[in-house]
């Protein structure tokens, strides 16, 4: 992989010593230079060449805010015996999650459809804990708040 990035990078600094400061194309045309001379690059490269640093930042946010809701899946997940599987499902797509991130060091996954069906999944997992939990919440409190009122007699 290095070897053919030693390859193109003689390219690149022609193009970048070439153009001006404020030239909006270079990062397009570093993209297809990549894609011409290097074609198996990778997915954060592809990203920044499509969509600049704002879609880099975002494709990035989507990433770590679903890693940060698996992690939550997985920690919410086993508070009830109900949601067991929930942790376990959590567990599993950041495993899946580490998978994606590391072949598309490698390789252009960035439009690879699974790891979003991954994120889908992920979301509805979140959410339906959050309902499990908040229902379970609501009773408790309803339960608690009888109990303090058969104790102090105010039925």
């Amino acid at each position: 992989m290095l070897g053919g990035l030693l390859g193109v990078l003689p390219y690149i600094i022609l193009l970048v010593l070439g153009s001006t400061l404020f030239d909006l194309n270079l990062l397009h045309s570093i993209h297809h230079i990549l894609i011409l001379y290097w074609p198996h690059t990778a997915s954060i490269f592809l990203v920044l060449g499509n969509h600049g640093f704002v879609g880099l930042a975002l494709f990035l946010a989507l990433w770590i805010v679903t890693w940060k809701s698996a992690a939550w899946i997985r920690r919410e997940g086993t508070k009830q015996p109900e949601t067991k599987w929930c942790s376990d499902l959590g567990a599993m797509c950041q495993v899946s999650l580490v998978g994606y991130a590391v072949g598309g060091a490698f390789l252009s996954l960035s439009y690879f459809d699974l790891p979003y069906n991954i994120m889908v999944l992920v979301v509805l997992t979140r959410k339906w804990i959050a309902e499990k939990l908040g229902k379970t919440n609501q009773n408790h409190s309803k339960m608690h708040n009888l109990s303090q009122r058969k104790i102090f007699g105010q039925e």
